[in-house]
């Protein structure tokens, strides 16, 4: 019986509940999990009572995955078993916190750093799938990494503690001093790893004040290294300080100015988001003006002039960043001088005026035909280069790379949200982007001018960039430019004519857009009204004392004129005192049709056509007493046979789809009720089967 017992419980769960059989205190119960290795192990002695549990597979794996960690001997050994433990850890999910406390003993029990190594590397890919699995032992790791002397677990540590979330049980000030005495390290990669963990401890508001100032001067002599590995890195780490208003000061200026020279792309990439920066949270502080020292000016006044610059970069990413920031300054008080020159490609005038022309008259009898431009300046002159802000967007706007004209095309729309003197030479150069190679491009464009050029005139020369593009084959093109003309007026009557044979060739094309086209006729009938009054000859059939052919309501063509007539009615009354006698008939059926489309003309209409399109005001309230009508009728169904019944469902079903037709407002609800009425329907017959009788 005893061998019996041992077996059953080799690889089951054993819960141990003991009771205390005292008087005074009340009986403790314990649970523990026991597991049993080989058949010999006996049962606790302890144990009074057993219940046999089903043992969970999680468990078993787990403990497999600890047997085989005990019997690994070489590194190799220990990198398989841990790719394959990391390959499969969300099968470990529920015995996470576990498996960082088995991962960090055998850390702690190792002696070879590489092997170290490789468990700190898989604790770090534990903690970014789970986080907070290990980090009640970041005290213990700390630990460690006072006392290793191996940079690669120094490294592994520090890229660990970067992304540990830091929590009350860590120390934060310790762990400060561990990464500021590995940010002077010989070692690349171990600086590396300390300046991510430096920007990240530089956040924590409850960290000593001194440690703060010691991670900033750090960073600071970071920045003048000779790799440009470590002075990118440190210029990261002070972005990510300035983004939580941590060290923000005017007289880094300089030292980022400096950086801004420097041959590495992401050294200067990182410089100008430090400058933006500092440039728009203390724009009002006062640097020094260029070069010169006697005289200055505000800082976001210069950040602003050298961002301008940087739209001149030979790195992409250095012109795509400064050409989002260039808009985003203005939001936060540039001059508005220096934002109107970035929208004109005319250079500044040369501050060292004197100097230059000194430097002209030197030049010998000989070369009196050189130009301005052949004439070297030093660094005491202005330089012919640094332009500034002088045509820095028009730059942008014409870049050989699609994502910085599209990034230029941002800070165009950021403008014109701040200052609407520029928003008319801002329409005429997003409109010239109609034509870009690059279709996201194009798109961008057409949605910035549909956001800014509400109630502008678009002459005849922009109106064709979007006659071209009304027939593209890609249907967000084709809605956006919908969208503009909803909100824009045309220019002359003879370009909204060739629009609107346009926009009718485009739903002929495009069946699709049949709806946004309307809409879009609607508006522009609103916006045009007087050009559509004299268009009226050519839009529709009609002569001065004679009868017209009626044309047929059924043409699109027709149908776009009709909305696009009565919609300029509305705003020009006298339209409506021309317009021949089938208008009104077909208003009718337009208004019952499509009342969005359609405006309410009642008012306008004179005394004899009034009487006509009488029916016209109670046209959207007869829908409603149709629909009550219908509801009404319904509870006459009771009283009738079960066959007669089942059509008078269907007949009901149908009366509330022409309902649903009519008015748009009842749609949804008497879709609703008439998808009832067709269950009900069925229902009926499926009774009066004899299949379900049986």
């Amino acid at each position: 019986m005893t061998t019996l017992k041992k077996r059953i419980l080799q690889n089951i769960s054993q819960a141990e509940t003991v009771s205390e059989t005292t008087n005074e205190e009340p009986p403790i119960t314990t649970v523990a999990t026991l597991i049993l290795e080989n058949k010999t192990q006996s049962i606790p002695t302890s144990a009074h009572k057993v219940r046999v549990v089903e043992y969970k597979a999680i468990y078993r794996r787990f403990t497999e995955f600890i047997k085989r960690l005990k019997a690994l001997k070489t590194l190799r050994e220990y990198n398989e078993i841990l790719v394959e433990f990391t390959d499969r850890l969300i099968l470990y999910r529920n015995c996470i916190d576990d498996c960082a406390a088995i991962l960090v003993q055998h850390l702690l029990d190792a002696t070879d750093p590489l092997i170290q190594t490789a468990f700190l590397n898989t604790l770090k890919i534990v903690e970014q799938r789970y986080p907070t699995s290990s980090i009640k032992h970041s005290n213990e790791l700390l630990n460690l990494g006072k006392q290793t002397k191996s940079i690669k677990v120094a490294s592994a540590l520090l890229s660990y503690f970067s992304i540990l979330p830091m929590s009350s049980s860590v120390d934060k000030n310790a762990l400060a001093r561990f990464a500021i005495q590995y940010s002077t390290n010989t070692h690349v990669r171990v600086q590396l790893c300390a300046f991510k963990l430096l920007s990240t401890l530089g956040r924590i508001p409850d960290l000593e004040a001194s440690l703060k100032t010691s991670i900033i001067n750090k960073l600071l002599q970071a920045i003048e290294h000779d790799d440009a590995r470590i002075r990118a890195e440190a210029l990261r780490a002070m972005v990510d300080l300035f983004k939580c208003k941590v060290g923000l000061n005017s007289n880094y200026y300089s030292s980022f100015v400096e950086c801004l020279q420097d041959y590495y792309a992401e050294v200067r990439l990182a410089a100008c988001e430090a400058l933006f920066l500092l440039g728009i949270n203390i724009p009002d502080s006062i640097v020094p003006l260029g070069l010169s020292t006697d005289e200055s000016s505000k800082l976001i006044n210069e950040i602003f002039r050298l961002i301008c610059d940087l739209t001149n970069d030979e790195a992409k990413i250095v012109r795509v960043q400064a050409m989002k920031m260039i808009g985003k300054l203005c939001r936060n008080g540039v001059d508005i001088n220096l934002i109107h020159q970035t929208l004109d490609k005319k250079l500044l005038r040369i501050t060292k005026k004197k100097a230059f022309i000194a430097k002209v008259e030197q030049l010998d009898s000989e070369t009196d035909d050189i130009t301005v431009h052949d004439v070297t300046v030093d660094a005491q002159s202005a330089s012919i280069t640094a332009i500034g802000p002088c045509g820095a967007l028009i730059s942008g706007l014409e870049d050989e790379y699609s994502d910085v004209r599209a990034a230029a095309i941002e800070s165009c729309y950021e403008i014109s949200c701040c200052y609407d003197a520029f928003q008319s030479k801002l329409v005429e150069y997003i409109v010239s982007m109609f034509d870009d190679d690059i279709e996201h491009v194009r798109l961008l464009a057409m949605r910035t001018l549909g956001k800014i050029a509400r109630g502008r005139v678009l002459s005849g020369e922009q109106v064709l960039s979007i006659l071209t593009e009304l027939l593209s084959r890609s249907y967000d093109i084709r809605s956006a430019l919908h969208d503009i003309l909803r909100v824009v007026r045309i220019g002359d009557p003879d370009t909204l004519f060739k629009l609107f044979h346009r926009l009718v060739e485009n739903i002929q094309r495009f069946k699709t857009d049949t709806y946004s086209v309307l809409r879009c006729l609607r508006e522009l009938g609103q916006n045009n009204s007087a050009f559509i009054a004299l268009l009226l000859p050519k839009l529709l059939p009609m002569h001065s004392y004679l009868d017209v052919q009626e044309p047929q309501f059924s043409k699109i063509d027709h149908t776009c004129a009709l909305i696009l007539v009565l919609n300029a009615a509305l705003h020009h009354p006298s339209i409506v005192s021309v317009l021949p006698d089938y208008v009104f008939r077909h208003y009718r059926y337009l208004r019952t049709k499509e009342p969005e489309l359609t405006p309410n003309l009642q008012t306008n209409f004179s005394d004899v056509k009034f009487e006509v399109d009488a029916s016209l005001s109670i046209t959207i309230p007869s829908s409603h007493d149709a629909f009550e009508r219908i509801l009404k009728r319904s509870e006459q169904s009771q009283d009738l046979h079960a066959n007669d019944r089942q059509q008078f469902y269907r007949n009901l079903a149908a009366e509330l789809h022409k309902v649903a037709e009519m008015d748009v407002d009842l749609l949804a609800i008497s879709e609703c009720i008439s998808l009832y009425y067709e269950v009900l329907a069925i229902i009926t017959y499926q009774c009066n089967t004899r299949t379900c009788l049986k």
